[in-house]
């Protein structure tokens, strides 16, 4: 049983570099990298040091790289298609299938707002998908 252990303790010291797991925690726990230093004890801290960010500036932001355009231009390419088909649009199916085709990462809380926005650029597709009214930013 002991020959299991062999290199706890001491015999461990001059192979790991690495800090251990619970000092990695320990360092970034209470202050993640990126944060400013805490305030002074006795200051009180009136705004949490993180960037507001939301789901729709996240997904502007994504809508101008070339993989938010490929994407966006192959979901309004696929609806049209099923539009003139006279097939049933679902947004999320349709997000799917673009995934799949492209092969590429994307974010699940845009495909509601690329619905919208296939809408508004196409008015033959507004009132042609499946909706529930948007209750998160």
């Amino acid at each position: 049983m002991a020959g299991r252990f062999a290199f706890r303790g001491r015999h461990n010291d001059g192979f790991s570099r690495q800090p251990s797991v619970q000092q990695q925690l320990a360092d970034t726990m209470f202050a993640p990298p990126g944060w400013a230093e805490a305030p002074a004890a006795g200051v009180e801290q009136t705004a949490l040091p993180i960037p507001h960010t939301t789901i729709e500036g996240e997904y502007q932001a994504w809508m101008r790289t070339a993989e938010g355009e490929s994407v966006f231009h192959l979901f309004c390419k696929r609806a049209l298609e099923d539009v003139e088909s006279g097939i049933r649009l679902s947004g999320k199916f349709l997000w799917e299938l673009v995934r799949r085709q492209l092969r590429v990462n994307m974010n699940n809380d845009f495909h509601a707002l690329v619905v919208r926005d296939a809408e508004a650029k196409h008015p033959e597709l507004a009132g042609k998908f499946e909706k529930r009214k948007r209750t998160a930013t």
